[in-house]
């Protein structure tokens, strides 16, 4: 069944900034890396954003969601984890911090039988001075324990009332979550500056299969105050299953574990508990199950979804992530028909994830009718992070050869091999692009480079460096691989052109030196 969707529709955005690293509550038990929590209970993290750090000491209060006095107060601890002993049942809570702005949790439900996992977004203030006071949030159309049709527009509407002055910052909107995911299923709506959505539609068929699922809604005002309100929810479907071909298993092609030793300050990257001032995520990918006719008349193959199973260390397999198994792109064949993008990667960021702790990992196909098996399995253990630093030409030298000898030192030795190249900037013509050797630029289990020393600048103006001039030299690029053929697992100093992420990252040293007249 196809639809249109409504004029007033707002074009989805990234889901990046809704749920990392403060997922929905879910019934898994913890794995053997986590600390230990109470039989039925919460547990999770506190972190200052997906990107940030971890916060300690913050008061996490628990309130019935009927309303009434708090049930169970705790402190988190210098990591920012917490755990607390409560009935199952749906609770609201709150944090609160000196210097921090307030955050809210509305609707988390802690089923019967193990701890719920749930972490948590507590930011930094803003402005001291300013109302810590998490906004009241409206959310309306969508209640909770609704029944929804999957093949209709899901109607909803939020209001949000900060503190005080405080204008509101971000409203997010989202449908769709696994138990234990760090992520949403699909993308979310976003809206900036403004304290009402207006009447929005989201299309669960593009986010999520049938079933208990969420409806999600995180807002922020000026001073960083946060609420989060969940909505527990079902999709049904009246229309009968479109036969089709069975479905067919994933394949999981690779998974890469990455380490990056410095604590990235972007949002879809570093998850709650990385390794103290690093980051740390996997990222999987596979090949479709089968295809998917979108465009055949008059019936449309019932959309399939994937979903991806994690399993740390020698524990169990639990679910981390449910993903649509496609989507419709641009028409570039003229069949008039969006031409299909499938869905073939995930990046786990989880909490969870911790160096030399093994991650193995498959993916089930599923649609409404059938569930396949699961895929083969591939196992990436993370690398502990680390950094490199500079040693020669020492920052500031003089009287510096028009030869010189680069050298460098890691901080500590990751991995079964090392992967450095080097990037000089002629402080005089600007050009910032030249590599150490422009032959084979990546120099391997190698802590000094001689300029020229392969002779493949010979003949050229960069044959010898200029007497008497001023340059700056820094690692471009430097990485610890677990093997040298097929890696499943680096570890990242520094990477200037993004070969292991959408950003850069700068290397921690950049010295300048002066050669010999």
């Amino acid at each position: 069944m196809q639809h249109s969707p409504p004029a007033r529709l707002l074009r989805s955005v990234s889901i990046a900034l809704l749920l990392a690293a403060c997922g929905s509550p879910s019934s898994d038990s913890p794995t053997p890396t986590s600390p230990p929590g109470p039989s039925t209970g919460l547990q999770g993290v506190v972190v200052v954003a997906p990107a940030g750090a971890a916060v300690a000491a913050t008061e996490l209060q628990v309130l019935p969601a009927a309303g009434g006095p708090a049930v169970a107060t705790t402190q988190s601890d210098e990591h920012g984890r917490y755990a607390l002993a409560l009935p199952a049942g749906d609770y609201t809570l709150t944090l609160r911090k000196a210097g921090y702005a307030a955050s809210r949790v509305e609707g988390v439900r802690i089923p019967g039988g193990g701890p719920t996992q749930l972490n948590l977004i507590q930011q930094r203030a803003f402005h001291p001075s300013w109302p810590t006071e998490a906004p009241q949030v409206d959310v309306g159309d969508v209640l909770e324990n609704g029944s929804y049709d999957a093949d209709n527009y899901l109607p909803y509407e939020v209001s949000v009332d900060p503190a005080g002055p405080l204008p509101t910052q971000m409203i997010y909107a989202a449908i769709g979550k696994t138990p234990g995911s760090a992520w949403a299923s699909g993308e979310s709506q976003a809206f900036t500056q403004t304290d009402t959505t207006g009447s929005r539609f989201l299309l669960p068929r593009a986010y999520v299969g049938l079933g208990p699922t969420t409806f999600e809604v995180v807002a922020y005002d000026a001073n960083n105050n946060r609420t989060h309100v969940i909505r527990h929810i079902t999709f049904t479907s009246v229309l009968p299953s479109t036969p089709g071909q069975p479905l067919a298993p994933p394949v999981l092609q690779s998974t890469l574990a990455v380490t990056f030793g410095k604590a990235l300050e972007a949002l879809d990257v570093r998850p709650a508990a990385a390794p103290e001032g690093a980051s740390l995520f996997v990222n999987v990918h596979w090949s479709p199950a089968a295809d998917v006719p979108i465009c055949s008349s008059p019936l449309i193959t019932t959309p399939y979804q994937y979903r991806v199973e994690r399993r740390i260390g020698w524990g169990a397999f639990k679910p981390i992530a449910t993903l649509p198994g496609w989507s419709v792109g641009q028409d570039l064949d003229g069949d008039a028909c969006g031409d299909i993008i499938y869905t073939t990667d995930y990046r786990d960021t989880s909490a969870d994830l911790q160096p030399g702790i093994p991650a193995t990992y498959r993916v089930i196909a599923f649609n409404d009718t059938q569930e396949t098996a699961p895929s083969n399995t591939r196992t990436s253990t993370p690398l502990p992070a680390f950094d490199v630093r500079l040693t020669g030409p020492a920052a500031e030298a003089t009287g510096v050869s028009t030869s010189p000898t680069f050298t460098w030192q890691p901080t500590q030795t990751v991995g079964a091999i090392r992967v450095y190249n080097g990037l000089l900037w002629d402080t005089i013509s600007g050009n910032s692009n030249v590599n150490f050797s422009s032959a084979q630029p990546r120099l391997v289990n190698r802590e000094s480079f001689t300029w020229n020393e392969d002779g493949n600048y010979t003949g050229s103006y960069y044959e010898q460096l200029q007497p008497g001039r001023t340059y700056e030299w820094q690692l471009s690029l430097a990485f610890a691989a677990d093997s040298a053929t097929s890696p499943t697992a680096v570890s990242v100093a520094a990477d200037s052109y993004g070969v292991y992420g959408p950003f850069t990252v700068a290397s921690t040293d950049v010295f300048r030196f002066t050669t010999a007249p």
